[in-house]
């Protein structure tokens, strides 16, 4: 009879440790998925769908290079920010930028370059609009990105994939 409930124990141990593992999956998946992502249709004439909620309307459409930011997920589709907005995307069509690190990528507007991941950092000047660089890291909104032997830190959503 002991041996019974040891058992019966053992398994309801089992199982909430396995619930509490289910329940947590999603924090650690959305956690890994943060950062830039650079959207890649199969041709250069599709466009990404926008919609303002997972199968909602569509409210944009993001052409194959434009650089989005991960901001959470929801039913499999993801919330990301943008120049000019913010919705959800099917992730199926997003590879991550530092995948691409041999792709030059064009500023859309003239950004400021900071020493670090963060406004409140150095600020080291202004990236004029059209510039192409190269991103060598992310952090979060943020990359990393090269052009010459200069670099510094810029947000995102401001490039775009031109190679």
């Amino acid at each position: 009879m002991r041996s019974s409930k040891a058992v019966k124990r053992m398994l309801c141990l089992v199982m909430i440790a396995t619930m509490l593992f289910a329940t947590a999956m999603p924090a650690f998946a959305s956690s890994s998925s943060k950062g830039a992502y650079v959207v890649t249709t199969s041709s250069k004439r599709d466009r990404l769908r926008v919609h303002t909620a997972p199968w909602g309307d569509v409210v944009d459409y993001l052409k194959r290079g434009a650089v989005v930011v991960y901001k959470s997920s929801k039913s499999g589709w993801w919330k990301v920010e943008y120049y000019g907005g913010s919705g959800y995307v099917d992730r199926s069509y997003l590879t991550s930028v530092t995948s691409l690190s041999s792709a030059k990528y064009k500023a859309i507007t003239k950004l400021s370059v900071y020493t670090k991941p963060k406004s409140s950092s150095t600020y080291l000047g202004t990236l004029k609009t059209g510039v192409k660089v190269s991103i060598v890291g992310k952090s979060g909104s943020w990359v990393h990105i090269a052009k010459g032997s200069a670099h510094g830190w810029v947000l995102a959503k401001y490039l775009y994939r031109v190679s």
